[in-house]
């Protein structure tokens, strides 16, 4: 629909698969779904257009897929902890896993207490900051969920993750030095799933199968200075001596970890889309 002032929506149309649905409403935001609600796991594909007070129609939006995460009954994973939880350094949690067929489908679910950046065979998973961003920990536990179809592969693979401070148990708030608001142990839930074309669905949940170490990153706070020690003493970002990636086995040494029972309320997050920053800018 051409963008004029002053023109206004009156109704709005969606094809959500091969099903058509008007819907008499000058709503566009949080507006109910009105197909029958999606299955775990389920994706279908959904275009819009909208009708003008004028009549006038709009094109077709390209469409776009929309996939349902897991319900409580699909979560096997076990929240776990590192084994030697240092206060500083972000925590690696590591484990291997041989995927034995031809992949057709592979998702990640994942969440944390504190934040966390994963990777798969030394590769970045997803691109965002801060995941999975702040919640009310005693209340909720927000995942996200990442397709990660291309980046497991037949044979050996490897999942790492790091995780860090954050909001979990950082130094926030209104009192100078507070910490621990939410908890005092960092913690990992995820959940890799693969599908295969024979049918098949390979999980690897956290459990006590990973392992735990600590890597380059030697301090993170989201708000005080960081400081990062360095084989020369010096203050860097990461410490060049204990470079590695977190899904390296050979790199340093690794410790069975800490098991902890998941919480009891994981709900699914909302992903940033995949774009540059505009700007950036540090603060002190």
């Amino acid at each position: 629909m051409a963008s004029r002032q002053g023109r206004r929506q009156a109704a709005y149309e969606l094809t959500i698969g091969d099903e058509f649905f008007h819907v008499d409403s000058a709503d566009s935001v949080l507006v109910p779904w009105p197909a029958r609600p999606l299955a775990s796991r389920e994706a279908r594909e959904v275009r819009v257009r909208v009708i003008g007070t004028d009549g006038e129609v709009s094109d077709w939006s390209d469409p776009v897929s929309v996939e349902r995460g897991l319900v409580a009954p699909d979560w096997t994973a076990t929240l776990i902890e590192p084994a030697r939880d240092e206060r500083g350094p972000a925590a690696l949690l590591r484990r291997s896993f041989v995927a034995d067929g031809e992949i057709t489908r592979a998702r990640l679910y994942i969440t944390a207490h504190g934040l966390y950046v994963a990777e798969l065979n030394g590769e970045r998973v997803g691109d965002d900051a801060l995941a999975p961003g702040w919640t009310s920990y005693h209340h909720r536990l927000r995942y996200q969920t990442y397709d990660v179809t291309g980046q497991v592969r037949a044979g050996e693979n490897a999942i790492g993750v790091q995780v860090a401070d954050g909001w979990w148990r950082g130094r926030v708030g209104f009192v100078p030095g507070w910490r621990d608001t939410y908890g005092s142990s960092l913690g990992l839930l995820a959940q890799l799933e693969i599908d295969y074309a024979d049918g098949r669905r390979q999980v690897i949940p956290t459990d006590e199968g990973w392992h735990s170490s600590t890597g380059p990153i030697r301090s993170a706070d989201l708000y005080w200075q960081v400081s990062m020690s360095t084989a020369s003493g010096g203050s860097r970002l990461r410490d060049a001596a204990r470079r590695r990636p977190a899904t390296c086995a050979g790199c340093g040494s690794w410790a069975h970890l800490t098991e902890w029972t998941p919480p009891e309320t994981v709900t699914p997050g909302c992903s940033a889309p995949t774009r540059s920053p505009g700007r950036c800018t540090a603060t002190p």
